[in-house]
This record gives C-alpha cells, sequence and structure tokens, in this order.
C-alpha cells in the first residue's frame, strides 16, 4: 500500500489507490469470516456425529459454538439446507439402521441407543424415510 500510494502522482490517483486497497481488504475479510462459518458448522456437524445418542437441543448445541438458540437454529438451517432436528434425526436414524442390520437389538434397545426416547417416534420416523417399520424391514432383509 505505501509502495502504491508513493508512485501516486496526484490526489485520483491516491484516492484509486486506495479504494484497490479498501477492495482487497474486504475481500481477505470475506474469505475469513466465510472460513469461520464453515469451522462452526464443521464443529456442530461433528459435535452432533459424536453425541446424537444424547438428549441434543437446540440450546446444548448453541452453547457448544457460542450463539444463541435462536441464532444457532437460522445459522444451521442456512448453512446446511436442513434444520437442527432433522439433520440429528438424520444422523440418528442412519445409526439405527446399521444397529438394526448388524444386531439383533430389539426396535425399543435401538430407539434408546441412537438417541431417541420414545420407540413409536422412531418407528414412526423410520417408516417415514424407508417406507418399512423397523422391524419388517429388518424381516425383509434376513428373508434375502
Amino acid at each position: 500500500m505505501i509502495t502504491k500510494a508513493l508512485e501516486c502522482v496526484n490526489y485520483d490517483a491516491m484516492c484509486q489507490a486506495a479504494c484497490g486497497f479498501l477492495m482487497e481488504y474486504i475481500q481477505i475479510m470475506h474469505n475469513v469470516l466465510q472460513k469461520n462459518e464453515k469451522k462452526d458448522i464443521i464443529r456442530a456437524k461433528a459435535y452432533i456425529d459424536d453425541h446424537y445418542m444424547e438428549s441434543l437441543t437446540l440450546d446444548v448445541m448453541a452453547e457448544y459454538v457460542h450463539m444463541n438458540a435462536s441464532y444457532f437454529s437460522s445459522y444451521f438451517k442456512r448453512h446446511t439446507g436442513q434444520n437442527f432436528k432433522e439433520y440429528l434425526n438424520q444422523i440418528r436414524l442412519r445409526h439405527a439402521l446399521d444397529l438394526l442390520l448388524s444386531t439383533d437389538m430389539k426396535s425399543y434397545e435401538i430407539s434408546d441407543a441412537v438417541g431417541f426416547k420414545d420407540p413409536k417416534y422412531l418407528s414412526e420416523l423410520f417408516q417415514r424415510t424407508y417406507g418399512k417399520t423397523p422391524v419388517a424391514y429388518r424381516k425383509e432383509l434376513r428373508s434375502r
């Protein structure tokens, strides 16, 4: 910046150099902020992946990433395309499916193991997502 400023021959040239410097600075700051936002989402997703079986709420997640719950909710949706609860349920269902296929655990045991406190809720979500109840899904796969 100083070198460019010293090369300026008049006020207009100095203004152009200053504007160029400010635009460059704004772009750098924009990139830094975007990287930080991505880091917050990556941290939040990693936390969810590691703690999906616990009682995760917007408040818990917001505290983890140092935001208020309302802001975290909209922030998460804006950066992932899903709301927090949808994302959490998707992770829990994926783990429930893994347990369903790799163990002989009962549906209520799987429900508890992946963080759903109500086995009926797991069954409803599972049926909505996979088209069958967990028991029917397991039975069909084992009959093949």
